[in-house]
């Protein structure tokens, strides 16, 4: 027999029985004295998808609690524990599996749950919790010898994680008709941070815009911005 389980559409975990067949796992599953030792849970495994998930949203937890031949034991239930922040979730196991969904926590980090039956435990699951929605931001601008340097504030999401660094923004030059030129930046200790030299302005451009996600900051250029960008 296989069994095939599917979190968010994709198909990540397929579990096969042993080589022995239906009878023990059956016999263990109506919980018959006469093989109690048998049907004892040995090993229990922990399945938890997806490993990488934004804050918040849905995480998909499957248990397996096996006898020492890898038939379904005769486990009533069993206990995942979030080993960061302490949380336990008691899940009932039916025919020697349990399921469960859950909120991913809504921390940034990474984060290690275990499965617990009495003293056995499954080898730990390590996922990873993301930034989630960029909320809005303010942008600076402080003038310098040869231009300006423009810098935001912590970039956090709603639920106050600070972005993490490697992310992308964009800095756009904009003339009243539109963009002009633009270039990519990058998102480094929460900020984003760039240089702006006067040269890079001509006569025509209005405004600077850093955009990252769905939320963008403009600064306006004004005719005592780098005067020097009129002179033909």
């Amino acid at each position: 027999m296989v069994k095939t389980y599917i979190f968010t559409g994709l198909t990540c975990l397929t579990l096969s029985a042993p080589a022995l067949g239906e009878t023990l796992s059956s016999a263990c599953l109506n919980d018959t004295d006469a093989l109690k030792m048998e049907c004892a849970t040995s090993n229990v495994d922990l399945y938890i998808g997806p490993q990488s998930v934004l804050p918040g949203k849905p995480l998909y937890i499957a248990v397996e609690t096996l006898t020492a031949n890898g038939a379904s034991s005769n486990a009533k239930f069993v206990t995942v524990k979030n080993e960061q922040n302490g949380e336990q979730y008691t899940l009932d196991v039916i025919h020697g599996l349990a399921v469960m969904d859950l909120s991913a926590p809504v921390r940034r980090g990474r984060m290690t749950y275990t499965a617990y039956l009495g003293d056995i435990a499954s080898a730990p699951v390590e996922i990873l919790i993301g930034s989630g929605d960029l909320t809005p931001f303010t942008l600076r601008r402080r003038m310098t010898g040869d231009g300006m340097t423009l810098r935001t504030n912590e970039l956090t999401d709603s639920f106050g994680n600070l972005i993490e660094g490697g992310h992308i923004a964009t800095l756009t030059i904009e003339t009243d008709q539109g963009i002009r030129k633009s270039r990519q930046l990058k998102i480094v200790s929460g900020q984003i941070f760039t240089h702006v030299k006067c040269a890079e302005l001509g006569p025509n451009d209005v405004r600077l815009v850093v955009s990252a996600a769905t939320q963008s900051q403009s600064i306006p250029l004004y005719s005592s911005t780098c005067p020097k960008r009129f002179l033909s």
